[in-house]
């Protein structure tokens, strides 16, 4: 495949010194239709049918001078069609496509090749399987990945249509941090938390615990519009005149997964009177 959909079809010339040109074949249902003639070249760059919605496959057959046609080649050979599968919450990427046949010796591996952001294609890994699970990019990254497929003698290459994404994955929360407790007040405990800007929170509870271990959700936090700043959050029922707590963040993403931030704990000031 060259381009988005177009695409390069090659083959070994006709020994035969009648040879006057080729007539190409594209197969559909496994019959072969002829849609071109091409003479004293042994090259095509096909833009009839689209490699970038489906597998395409053609053959050729030599044509002479009276216009007879010799034997069409078989087995014919097919374009490589790659798909791609965002999945939001693993944050990966899901690429398969179907294998390419007929080269004597076969297939020797498929390579990945991606341009992530416009910084030009690089092989990222390669395999012998028809499928490939892809990780290493950020939400909002342009990227272009097509696959090649490498002959058994690696005198051949194939190349895969390119599949264009900009995949949108949920970031979860990370450095959720509890950075300062205080007893504002008698019975008001104020909660200072961050959390990096780019997470994709769903929900965030406030949970307090008495011994450090066992926590509770006792309120439900408003998730700010951006997490830029430094975030509090109040505990208005909380006997401070009597005892500590132990207090954390938890968040949820839209995918389900939870997080939890570093503890933080009150001071209690006891005093005795000497009298």
């Amino acid at each position: 495949v060259t381009g988005l959909s177009s695409t390069l079809v090659v083959w070994n010339p006709s020994p035969s010194p009648q040879t006057f040109g080729y007539v190409l074949y594209h197969v559909v249902g496994g019959f072969n239709v002829p849609f071109d003639t091409v003479y004293g070249a042994t090259f095509y760059i096909d833009n009839n049918f689209p490699s970038d919605s489906a597998p395409q496959m053609f053959t050729v057959a030599a044509i002479d001078s009276c216009g007879n046609i010799g034997a069409i080649y078989s087995p014919s050979h097919h374009t490589v069609f790659l798909q791609a599968t965002v999945s939001h919450c693993a944050g990966t990427i899901t690429l398969t496509w179907n294998s390419y046949s007929n080269w004597n010796g076969g297939v020797h591996q498929y390579e990945i090749w991606v341009d992530k952001n416009f910084s030009g294609m690089v092989k990222v890994d390669s395999t012998s399987a028809t499928s490939y699970v892809y990780s290493n990019f950020n939400s909002g990254d342009t990227l272009d990945i097509h696959i090649e497929a490498v002959s058994a003698n690696g005198n051949y290459i194939s190349l895969s249509n390119t599949v264009e994404l900009i995949p949108d994955v949920i970031h979860p929360a990370h450095n959720l941090y509890v950075r300062n407790v205080t007893v504002a007040q008698q019975n008001q405990v104020n909660i200072y938390f961050s959390v990096d800007a780019q997470a994709d929170i769903f929900g965030l509870d406030l949970e307090r615990s008495d011994d450090g271990i066992n926590f509770t959700k006792i309120s439900s936090i408003p998730v700010p519009p951006n997490f830029n700043a430094i975030q509090m959050a109040t505990d208005n029922t909380a006997q401070t005149d009597f005892r500590n707590y132990y207090y954390r963040i938890t968040s949820t993403d839209s995918c389900g997964n939870k997080a939890s931030s570093s503890v933080a704990q009150t001071i209690l000031l006891e005093g005795y009177s000497f009298t």
